[in-house]
C-alpha cells in the first residue's frame, strides 16, 4: 500500500528564513535528504501522518507543492539532463494554451506516475483545483483533509473520501452524500525529545493569525487582554492591525515548528480562541499542540469541549473579563496551573498521538481501497 501526501510549506516566510540560515549546503542534498531536513522543522503538519502510517505497513511520503527547490530536485530525479528539453516543450504548450503553474503540475503528474500511489492524500487544496487533482490521480483514490475556509477551485465531487476536524463541514458534506470522516487533530510525541528544558519565562502567549477578517472575534478579545496583561503573540496578518493597537506592538514575529513548540513550552499560560467560521466550536490544532507539549491552556469556552474532553485538562473563559481574571489567578498559582497542564498532556498522549490517529486512518484507508 502506497500513499503520497501533498502539502505546502507553511508559513512560507518562516521556512524560507530557515532555508537562508542553512545556506548553500541545501543545494547539495538529495531530494529525500532535503525533504527530511524540512520535515524536521516540524512546521505545519510536517510528516506527522506519513511517518506514523508506516507503522501500519504503508509506504508513505510527503510531497511539497510550493517549494521550488524541492520541485527542482524532484525534476532532476525524474529527467536529469533532459530537464531543459522538458521545460522547452512545456513553454511551447503554454504559448498555445496557458495553464497556471504548468511546469510544477507536470512534475507532480510525472512523480505520481513514478510513485504509483494507491492513495493520494491532499491536505487542504495546495493551490490546485480538485478537478486537476482528479486528472492527475492516475487511478489512485483521492483523499482530502480540509478544515480551512473552502478554497477557490475546491469541489466536493472529485474526492473519494474527505477528512475534516470541523463538525459543520462533516454535516454539510454528508448532506451532499459525500463520505466524510472526522479526523481529530493530534500531537507527535517525537517533539517532546526535541525540546529544551528550561524555566518558563513567558507569562501569556498566543501563536496564530490576528487582524484578518477570519479572526475578528479573537483579535478583539486579545486586544482587550493586552491592555492589562503582559501578552505576547507570534503569527501573521499583523499588517492588517492598526499601528496604534497594543497587538501591533506586542507582535514578536512569525514562528512555526519546533520554535513554536518551544514558545508553548516556555509559556506559563497559552491562550486560545477559534477562527470565526468555527461558530465557537473548539476545532483548532492549537489545543492539541499546547496540551501535548505539557503547557497550561486557557481557551475560549465551547459546549463541545465538555463533550469531547474530561474535566481538569485545561481551563476555559467566556469573555475578555473572565479571561483576564483567570490569567491573573493562574499566574499566581503555579502548582495548580502545572497540575492541570500535566493532566492535559497525559490525556493527549494517551488518546491523540499521531501514531494512534494513523492506526484509525489505516483501517479507513484500507476500507476505501476494497
Amino acid at each position: 500500500m502506497r500513499l503520497l501526501k501533498f502539502d505546502t510549506i507553511h508559513p512560507y516566510t518562516y521556512v524560507n528564513k530557515k532555508k537562508q540560515e542553512w545556506g548553500e549546503s541545501i543545494f547539495k542534498l538529495s531530494r529525500l535528504e532535503y525533504l527530511e531536513k524540512l520535515n524536521k522543522l516540524r512546521s505545519n503538519y510536517s510528516d506527522f501522518y506519513t511517518h506514523n502510517l508506516k507503522f501500519y505497513g504503508w509506504e508513505a511520503e510527503e510531497f511539497l507543492v510550493n517549494d521550488d527547490l524541492y520541485l527542482s530536485k524532484v525534476a532532476h530525479e525524474l529527467w536529469g539532463n533532459s530537464i531543459p528539453f522538458q521545460k522547452f516543450a512545456e513553454n511551447v504548450k503554454d504559448k498555445i494554451r496557458p495553464i497556471k503553474d504548468r511546469w510544477n503540475k507536470k512534475i507532480i503528474r510525472a512523480y505520481i506516475k513514478e510513485y504509483k500511489p494507491n492513495i493520494i492524500f491532499v491536505r487542504e487544496s495546495c493551490g490546485i483545483s480538485s478537478a486537476e487533482w482528479k486528472d492527475m490521480a492516475n487511478g489512485a483514490k483521492l483523499v482530502n483533509r480540509i478544515a480551512c475556509p473552502i478554497p477557490k477551485g475546491w469541489e466536493l465531487m472529485y474526492w473519494d473520501l474527505v477528512y475534516t476536524s470541523t463538525i459543520e463541514y462533516k454535516n454539510f458534506f454528508e448532506l451532499m452524500k459525500k463520505n466524510t470522516i472526522i479526523n481529530p487533530n493530534g500531537f507527535d510525541e517525537r517533539i517532546l525529545d526535541e525540546m529544551m528544558l528550561r524555566e518558563k519565562n513567558i507569562d501569556l502567549s498566543f501563536i496564530g493569525g490576528l487582524g484578518n477578517q477570519h479572526f475578528s472575534q479573537r483579535t478583539k478579545l486579545f486586544e482587550e487582554v493586552s491592555q492589562t496583561l503582559n501578552f505576547k503573540w507570534w503569527g501573521y496578518h499583523r499588517e492588517q492591525l492598526q499601528t496604534t493597537s497594543k497587538l501591533y506592538n506586542n507582535w514578536q514575529g512569525e514562528t512555526s515548528g519546533l520554535d513554536m513548540f518551544q514558545i508553548y513550552k516556555d509559556s506559563k499560560i497559552v491562550l486560545n480562541d477559534y477562527i470565526d467560521i468555527a461558530n465557537g466550536n473548539a476545532v483548532n490544532q492549537r489545543i492539541f499542540e499546547v496540551l501535548g507539549i505539557g503547557s497550561f491552556l486557557l481557551t475560549k469556552y465551547s459546549s463541545n469541549l465538555e463533550k469531547e474532553f474530561p474535566k481538569d485538562l485545561f481551563v476555559t473563559f467566556k469573555d475578555s473579563a473572565d479571561c483576564i481574571d483567570k490569567c491573573n489567578y493562574y499566574l499566581k498559582n503555579e502548582a495548580e496551573r502545572e497540575e492541570i497542564a500535566s493532566n492535559g498532556q497525559a490525556y493527549i498522549l494517551s488518546n491523540f498521538s499521531y501514531k494512534q490517529l494513523a492506526k484509525t486512518m489505516n483501517e479507513q484507508l484500507k476500507e476505501l481501497l476494497t
